[in-house]
């Protein structure tokens, strides 16, 4: 492309570039970032092409899975994300991403992309560098001074998440105060009604959790994701033992930790939660899984997997483990005829499990045409 005639407008050089990213071809899309950062006379232009070029680094931060995992816990949900990266690609150094951000702030500085390059540099403080206190700095300046509300109200909320890092409910309280008195929202918002729920995880009251749920159930829209993400954490707590139970309460606990980011403490958590799937053994048990495959414990893994498919005959989570153990097998044990029984488990007796026709597709192809 660079050779080429299209160089001489950058208009077309940056829609190739911005077709590749959206191809998450980052390598390519890279390049043509950095040659219109370097050859545009367009200060506005050279500012947004730094900022995807900062982008593709980013996104090259994760090592590359080796395989797309189609198990999953609650996927999507906010509530229950795994909001830290401890997984990073020694091919895109972090130093390297953060500074190319860092230099917006001084090329066109109080312009919508440095606050976009702010907000990005505090996400990476607070997900992958674990430096909680800079990123709170960051999402703070942005709240404070950016021009633009979508920014303020997206930086208001990560300050919150970051004060519960921190495990400090008080400020994360003050802060979700400020974004609604300084934004001038509704304290019924959903974006509002959804960080008070983070919040009250973290304080354990499950009463007032129920209650904001609900709340929450009324102030979506049963299109906004946040509708279904509420949902899907009052059916967790609804099914599993009165607001009293023990070891709900335990749960609970468990989630608070990995909302601080202190994953290995939780999974010692959930590990103790022992009883029938009626209880919320299983779930605690899916969430070790989880939290092991993201720290990249595969033998610990395969342990509690095994435990679980002995333990849980019947559990609604069984189809998710059995992906999970079958993945397992097939990429990273290299032994895809070991994982078909597992798969085919899912296919005989799991038929309602929503990923149900990308399991055929890939037992299809481990047992071959005709199968």
């Amino acid at each position: 492309v660079l050779s080429s005639d299209v160089r001489r407008s950058m208009k077309d050089v940056f829609s190739i570039a911005n077709d590749l990213a959206a191809e998450k071809a980052w390598g390519p899309a890279a390049d043509l970032y950095l040659y219109i950062s370097t050859n545009s006379t367009d200060k506005r232009q050279t500012g947004e092409a730094l900022l995807k070029l900062a982008l593709t680094y980013e996104k090259r931060l994760h090592a590359n899975a080796p395989y797309h995992s189609l198990g999953g816990y609650f996927p999507g949900n906010q509530f229950l994300d795994l909001d830290v990266r401890y997984v990073l690609s020694k091919d895109a150094p972090l130093e390297r991403t953060l500074k190319l951000y860092d230099s917006l702030q001084t090329l066109l500085p109080r312009t919508a992309e440095a606050f976009q390059a702010s907000f990005q540099i505090a996400e990476l403080q607070l997900t992958a560098n674990g430096d909680v206190d800079r990123a709170i700095r960051g999402f703070e300046n942005i709240f404070k001074k950016a021009r633009r509300n979508d920014v303020r109200l997206s930086a208001g909320k990560r300050l919150v998440d970051a004060w519960l890092v921190r495990g400090d409910t008080t400020s994360a309280l003050k802060s979700l105060s400020d974004i609604s008195k300084t934004l001038n929202l509704d304290v019924d918002d959903p974006q509002i009604v959804a960080s008070r729920i983070k919040i009250l995880i973290h304080q354990g009251d499950i009463p007032a959790l129920k209650k904001e749920l609900l709340n929450l159930s009324g102030a979506a829209l049963p299109t906004h994701p946040l509708f279904n993400d509420g949902l899907e954490l009052m059916a967790l707590i609804d099914g599993n033992g009165e607001p009293d139970d023990p070891q709900l309460r335990t749960y609970l606990k468990a989630e608070q930790l990995i909302g601080q980011h202190k994953l290995s403490e939780a999974i010692d958590i959930l590990m103790q939660i022992q009883g029938e799937p009626s209880t919320i053994a299983d779930e605690a048990s899916v969430r070790a899984i989880q939290l092991l495959l993201a720290m990249e414990k595969t033998e610990q893994a395969v342990q509690v997997m095994d435990l679980f498919l002995q333990t849980f005959p019947e559990s609604d989570w069984r189809a998710n483990v059995l992906i999970w153990r079958g993945e397992q097998l097939q990429y990273v044990d290299h032994n895809p005829a070991a994982a078909i029984p597992y798969y085919e488990e899912v296919i005989v007796e799991h038929p309602g499990y929503l990923g149900i026709q990308e399991v055929r597709y890939r037992l299809r192809n481990l047992i071959g045409e005709g199968s």
